[in-house]
C-alpha cells in the first residue's frame, strides 16, 4: 500500500510540470488528487483492520484506482501534444 501511495506522490508533481496548458492539467491534477485521498483514507482503514480480505479488498480497490490514473495520464499525453 505505501508503494502505490509514493506511486501518486511521483505522479502528481510529473502531471504538473509535464502538461503546459490549465486544460489539459486541471482536470488530471483534480482527478489524481481525488484518488490520492481516497488511497490515504483505505490505507487508513487497512492499518485498522486485522481481516485479510479486508486488506486485500482496499488493495484491489488501491491498484484499480492507480491504474485509472495512469491510463488517463497515458491518454491525455496524447490528447494534449
Amino acid at each position: 500500500m505505501l508503494a502505490i501511495t509514493v506511486a501518486y506522490l511521483v505522479i502528481i508533481p510529473f502531471i504538473y510540470f509535464q502538461f503546459n496548458t490549465n486544460e489539459c492539467r486541471t482536470p488530471l491534477l483534480i482527478t489524481a488528487c481525488i484518488a490520492f485521498l481516497i488511497q490515504l483514507f483505505l490505507q487508513r482503514f487497512n492499518y485498522r483492520s486485522t481481516k485479510k480480505i479486508v486488506i486485500l479488498l482496499t488493495l484491489f480497490i488501491s491498484a484499480s484506482l492507480l491504474a485509472g490514473v495512469l491510463a488517463r495520464v497515458i491518454s491525455m499525453n496524447a490528447i494534449c501534444a
